[in-house]
């Protein structure tokens, strides 16, 4: 494949502006510290999940 005619949006790569691949970078940058964030928000959840059945096991053990 001929590097030349990839198209992206419309555009070959070769007339892409140099704003354009600073944009998609940035986007890129952006979408990789909102995951980070989500994995961080989600290994939160998953840590309170586990005390949450900890205590409840603790609670039924005590209480039987």
């Amino acid at each position: 494949m001929d590097y030349h005619r990839i198209r992206l949006n419309g555009k070959s790569m070769s007339q892409f502006k140099q704003n354009d691949i600073d944009l998609l970078i940035s986007l890129l940058l952006k979408f990789e510290h909102d995951w980070k964030q989500a994995e961080k928000i989600m290994a939160g959840h998953i840590v309170l999940m586990v005390l949450f059945v900890f205590v409840q096991l603790v609670l039924v053990l005590l209480s039987g």
